[in-house]
């Protein structure tokens, strides 16, 4: 059973793999192969194509300082992992707001009504609301990887290589078919190309490995059922359950 692992590939490769399988491809740009990349990466959506990171490790992603209920979201953010905004200094989970009218209280002037311990936080837009007036938030999160350039980084994995390959390759034919300068059966095959890559892609970035498995297993088929595995980021929710009988 395959998973796309974290590692990743240069855009070099891209360009590479470009020329040689497309003889109608002179030339492209590498910041428009760059932009396209980023595109499919988008388009795919699954975690495996996104970086786990979590802010306080890089200068460039602090943790984030919440004032007047408010904190700026990491400039890579994506979505938040299961379980992944808490409290950096009591290690209290934060949990997702289920109120269909939730808005931080310096939006509403109300005063949070919630108990102290039940956290609560909404992302909109660049930032994320919380239900307390200030805190440093740890986020753990999906990011858009790039590497130190700035550049999409691709999963090592040959079909978002593909994936990617053939959608730039489809950009590209679309252009030069709708001027007339190239046939209508081979914009054909790199569109069934297209679509058929894509969506291995997000097939093999949403399948979990046999060890991922095994963990979520062990989490589901349990004799003592744990309904509270957010209060500890799920970090013993695939340990294996012990009955002290």
């Amino acid at each position: 059973m395959e998973a796309v692992g974290e590692r990743y590939v240069s855009l070099d490769l891209i360009m590479d793999k470009l020329h040689r399988d497309n003889g109608f491809i002179d030339k492209v740009e590498f910041y428009d192969v760059a932009e396209w990349a980023g595109e499919v990466i988008k388009l795919i959506g699954a975690p495996a194509a996104l970086e786990k990171k979590v802010t306080g490790n890089s200068l460039i992603t602090p943790n984030i300082t919440v004032e007047d209920y408010r904190g700026e979201l990491p400039v890579d953010y994506m979505k938040v992992m299961p379980g992944g905004v808490r409290d950096y200094d009591t290690k209290v989970v934060f949990r997702g707001s289920t109120d269909t009218f939730a808005k931080a209280p310096s939006i509403t002037g109300e005063e949070s009504t919630l108990p102290q311990l039940d956290r609560t936080y909404t992302i909109n837009d660049n930032y994320i609301f919380t239900s307390v007036e200030e805190a440093t938030i740890e986020m753990a999160y999906y990011a858009f990887p790039v590497d130190s350039c700035g550049m999409p980084k691709v999963p090592d994995n040959v079909k978002f290589v593909n994936a990617i390959s053939s959608y730039i390759a489809e950009r590209i034919g679309f252009v030069q078919w709708s001027m007339g300068k190239l046939p209508d059966k081979v914009y054909t095959k790199l569109e069934q190309e297209r679509l058929w890559y894509v969506g291995a892609a997000n097939s093999a970035g949403n399948m979990r490995s046999i060890d991922q498995m095994e963990s979520w297993t062990r989490g589901w088929a349990r004799l003592n059922p744990v309904i509270n595995s957010h209060m500890t980021s799920f970090k013993y929710f695939g340990s294996q359950e012990d009955l002290n009988i």
